[in-house]
C-alpha cells in the first residue's frame, strides 16, 4: 500500500512539472493570455484577422460589432464622418444621403423638402408650395405669388392685372371695378371719384370731367 501511494504521489508531481514547463514556455509565463492570442478589435476597429494590431474604420464606414475583419459602408440617408465610427450618423431634417458610404449628408435642393431624419430621397413640393434649399418641410406659396408646378424653389410674383389667393398655382385676372398691382393677393375695388372699366387693370382711372363716380368699385362713369 506504502508503494502504490509513492507511485501516485511521483505521478502528481511529474504532472505538475510538466505544466509549468508549458507555461514557461509561454512569452510572459502564463499570464500573457491577451498577446500570445491577440488582442479582439474593438467597435470602430477592424484587422484581417480580427485581433490586434487594429486599424480605424476610415470614413464613409462603421464597425459596429468587436472582432470583425471587414468595415461595413454607411447605409444611405446615414454618413460616417470621420475614422473610427461605430454606426451611421442619420442625416437631419433638411439634409439627405442617396448612397453608401457617405462621409457627410447633404442639404434638401431647393424645390423639395426632406422632412425627419435620415433621408435618401428628397420630397418634391406639391402644387402650390415651395421651398429654399435645405429645408425640412415645404411653404405655403404667399398671397401675390403662384407656385405653378411641383418642386418650385422661388415663388412666381403675380404681375398688374392680376391676384391670386395663398396656395395658388395660378394667378386670377383682376375684374372690372377693381384694379391689381403687382404682387396683389386680392383686388382692390376702385375710390369713389375712380373707375375702373376693362378686367385687368393694374391701376384705377380718375373719373372723366363731365361724369361721376360716386361709389367704389365703379366700372362706368355716369354722367353729370
Amino acid at each position: 500500500m506504502g508503494g502504490f501511494i509513492g507511485f501516485r504521489g511521483l505521478l502528481g508531481f511529474a504532472v505538475l512539472v510538466c505544466v509549468a514547463i508549458g507555461l514557461a514556455g509561454l512569452p510572459g509565463g502564463g499570464s500573457a493570455r491577451a498577446t500570445s492570442v491577440g488582442t479582439v478589435c474593438q467597435d470602430g476597429t477592424y484587422s484581417p484577422t480580427g485581433l490586434s494590431p487594429c486599424t480605424p474604420a476610415p470614413p464613409g464606414s462603421f464597425v459596429s460589432v468587436t472582432g470583425v475583419t471587414s468595415t461595413t459602408p454607411c447605409n444611405p440617408g446615414t454618413y460616417c464622418p470621420g475614422q473610427g465610427n461605430t454606426a451611421g450618423i442619420p442625416a437631419s431634417a433638411g439634409q439627405y444621403v442617396p448612397g453608401v458610404g457617405a462621409v457627410q449628408a447633404q442639404p434638401c435642393p431647393a424645390g423639395s423638402f426632406c422632412a425627419g431624419l435620415a433621408t435618401v430621397v428628397p420630397s418634391p413640393d406639391p402644387i402650390g408650395f415651395y421651398s429654399p434649399m435645405g429645408a425640412s418641410a415645404a411653404l405655403i406659396c404667399p398671397a401675390g405669388t403662384t407656385c405653378p408646378t411641383q418642386g418650385t424653389a422661388t415663388p412666381i410674383v403675380d404681375v398688374a392685372g392680376t391676384y391670386s389667393a395663398p396656395g395658388s398655382a395660378t394667378a386670377l385676372i383682376c375684374p372690372a371695378g377693381s384694379f391689381c398691382p403687382t404682387g396683389a393677393g386680392a383686388p382692390t375695388p376702385a375710390s369713389p371719384g375712380q373707375y375702373v372699366p376693362t378686367a385687368g387693370a393694374g391701376l384705377a382711372q380718375p373719373c372723366p370731367a363731365g361724369s361721376f363716380c360716386a361709389s367704389s368699385g365703379t366700372v362706368t362713369p355716369s354722367p353729370d
